[in-house]
């Protein structure tokens, strides 16, 4: 047994104290005369043997109170094996946690400023011979050196609040890399953060190493996030109307009514609105708003809430095209009902060319194309529209009345779809829509129960490969599919039974023709993401961009320039600007001085949640070898010492301290000294 404080053993001499009473304890007698003193001598005897059992009892339980009471200050304490070696250097892993979760309060402050007063004091439990690793949610290239004390305390003060969060497991991974790579040391990982709730986790961590989890807990704390937004339509027009769905989130134990909503497009307000949130519920809300110029357009929702405000506003990014590019491949360049059809709306850019004119490069960046009265399907043709589709395009094929079927059948099915059997002429009339499907959405006003559809004296039988995939968009009574939509890779394939000759349908001059062709173009999935999480994506997808060999693209904020790692691939060009993004906001891409697109950023809202781990939940994730430290009990420095150097054994002799004291008190009270009875004659 050693002691945490041994001066405190000269209390030891306070034992004097009680045993020079008991010495002392003179004992004033009164005479009394009485004629025989014979039965008085026996009673005297016994009297007093009973009186000096008693006070050594006394004098036993006040010296053993005493010694106990001066063996709780000196605190002393058994050294367990593999606990603190003062002939082996130390060498300390210590990760701050400076995620946005940190800039909670309580009553020392902000939660960061006591994470790093907390490590100072670990710091200065050891000595100058140790080594440190200051470790936070930066994860950078610095953060794997040796520091000594000085270094370590100046490379503290820096870190600042940071974006990027990791999980436990992630941080147990960088301290374990940086214990392999430095040897012949005794070593401790320590974690200082609010710790978060992450779940049931099984941990795995470095099974020679002492880790302590230094808590640190912040006043409790309302919260209400903006989550995510969407729109309803993914392509957006000039001057037309646009319907943003918004999720927020109230991470409370409290109901929360008229939550404040505000949309900014471009800096400029374009719709309010409140929500009502259930505790730990998330809300929907729709916000219409209009009067967008072509470009590209810069949102922020905005949210009233305090004192967490990171999560409080959501950036997003969005194009407004001008036109919509849409290519329709014939058989003979000539004027057809679809060029005709989509030159209605001058917001349709169309180009209608032969098979031979195919520039396979522009092809990505058609919103539709179609393939229209070709006989046969090349491969080469083939192979492109496959990748188109893939790749989230959209692509309406409408057979002729003499097609190759095998062609056909080779194309859609690597494609994925059901393909032309046989040709049928057989007259038909189509008897349903599937009205549930995106291309039908607000075409009709009123459903009349008596519906005039198209008809056509003849057909392509299509085969029943593919069904998961594949919804009939209008058939006849039977079930026989006169037009079917298929959702193939990030694309969407709709494939036509009925020719389009007027001679054999009616179909291009029905009135359910041009909208159909119009959704057609317009359902085609949303090119760029509205926003990126900081920390958790990496990579932004837009449309390819030609460079020359030593041609880059800067990615520009308000307050930093990024030049990104590019790569092409079929879906277009790859951004990579990993762990450079430092903040949340807009980054505007350019090539030179021309605009290409502007990106989004945003916090990840996994910080936004305030609840926190238990002790249990913590053990539980962390397993063995692991020491919880509550941050705001006492001093950090004794408790890691007392953790350093084994078990402590001070409260033990607290509790014997209280039971001599009510011992003594017992022995006074309840030990009589009464000598026999004796009978005087």
């Amino acid at each position: 047994m050693k002691f945490y404080y041994p001066e405190f053993l000269f209390g030891l001499l306070l034992i004097a104290i009680p045993v020079i009473i008991h010495l002392f304890n003179f004992r004033k007698f009164k005479k009394v005369y009485f004629s025989n003193t014979s039965f008085l001598k026996d009673i005297q005897q016994q009297t007093s043997s009973r009186r000096n059992i008693k006070e050594r009892l006394i004098l036993l339980s006040r010296i053993l109170a005493i010694t106990f009471l001066v063996l709780a200050f000196a605190k002393p304490y058994v050294p367990e094996e593999n606990t603190f070696s003062a002939s082996q250097n130390h060498l300390l892993s210590i990760y701050i946690d400076n995620s946005y979760s940190m800039e909670a309060v309580n009553q020392d402050g902000r939660l960061l400023d006591e994470a790093k007063r907390k490590a100072k004091e670990i710091v200065a439990t050891y000595g100058l011979t140790d080594k440190f690793q200051l470790l936070s949610n930066d994860f950078n290239g610095s953060q794997n050196r040796l520091l000594d004390k000085e270094a370590f305390l100046e490379a503290l003060d820096a870190i600042e609040i940071s974006a990027r969060t990791y999980d436990y497991q992630q941080v147990l991974n960088q301290q374990e890399r940086f214990f392999n790579t430095n040897n012949g040391y005794q070593k401790h990982a320590y974690l200082v953060s609010d710790f978060q709730q992450q779940g049931n986790l099984q941990l795995q961590k470095d099974s020679t190493a002492k880790y302590h989890l230094i808590k640190l807990k912040a006043n409790s704390l309302p919260n209400v996030a903006v989550d995510s937004v969407w729109f309803i339509s993914p392509l957006h027009r000039p001057q037309s109307k646009e319907q943003l769905v918004v999720r927020v989130k109230n991470y409370s134990d409290k109901s929360l009514a008229d939550v404040s909503l505000t949309l900014k497009i471009n800096n400029q307000i374009k719709a309010i609105g409140k929500v009502a949130i259930a505790p730990r519920e998330s809300s929907l809300d729709t916000l219409t708003f209009s009067g967008l110029n072509n470009g590209w357009q810069k949102g922020e929702l905005r949210v009233k809430d305090y004192p967490m405000v990171f999560d409080d506003a959501l950036f997003f990014a969005f194009q407004v095209k001008k036109e919509l590019p849409i290519t329709i491949i014939n058989q003979m360049i000539e004027a057809n009902a679809i060029a005709s059809a989509f030159e209605t709306d001058s917001f349709f850019k169309v180009q209608s060319i032969g098979e031979s004119q195919i520039n396979y490069s522009d092809l990505k960046q058609q919103h539709l194309i179609v393939l229209h009265n070709l006989k046969r399907v090349s491969e080469g043709l083939s192979q492109q529209m496959i990748t188109y589709l893939k790749n989230g395009g959209n692509l309406s094929v409408f057979l002729p009345l003499e097609a190759d079927l095998t062609s056909y059948t080779n194309f859609l099915k690597a494609a994925g779809a059901n393909y032309p059997v046989r040709y049928q002429k057989d007259s038909v009339m189509a008897a349903s829509l599937n009205l549930k499907h995106p291309v039908f959405e607000n075409v009709f006003e009123n459903i009349p129960q008596q519906i005039d559809l198209p008809k056509t004296s003849g057909y392509y039988q299509l085969s029943n490969v593919t069904k998961t995939n594949k919804q009939n968009l209008m058939e006849v009574d039977a079930g026989l599919p006169l037009l079917q939509a298929y959702q193939l890779g990030k694309g969407n394939l709709y494939l036509s039974a009925i020719t389009l000759d007027p001679k054999v349908s009616n179909f291009t001059n029905h009135g359910l023709f041009l909208p159909l062709l119009f959704k057609m173009a317009l359902l085609k999935r949303q090119e760029q993401t509205l926003f990126y999480i900081l920390g958790m994506q990496e990579t932004a997808l837009i449309n390819d961009v030609d460079l020359a060999t030593s041609e880059v693209l800067t990615l520009k904020s308000a307050k930093q320039e990024i030049i990104p790692e590019l790569r092409n691939n079929q879906a277009g060009t790859v951004i990579f600007f990993a762990d450079q993004v430092k903040a949340q906001g807009f980054y505007d891409l350019y090539k030179k001085d021309k605009l290409i697109a502007v990106l989004a950023f945003n916090q990840s809202r996994k910080e936004s949640d305030l609840s926190y781990a238990s002790d249990a939940d913590l053990n539980n994730s962390f397993g063995k070898n692991t020491e919880i430290i509550e941050a705001g009990t006492s001093s950090i420095a004794n408790q890691i010492k007392e953790v350093k150097l084994g078990a402590s054994l001070w409260k033990l002799c607290i509790i014997l301290v209280l039971i001599f004291l009510a011992l003594e008190m017992l022995l006074i009270k309840y030990f009589k000294i009464q000598a026999n009875k004796t009978a005087i004659n």
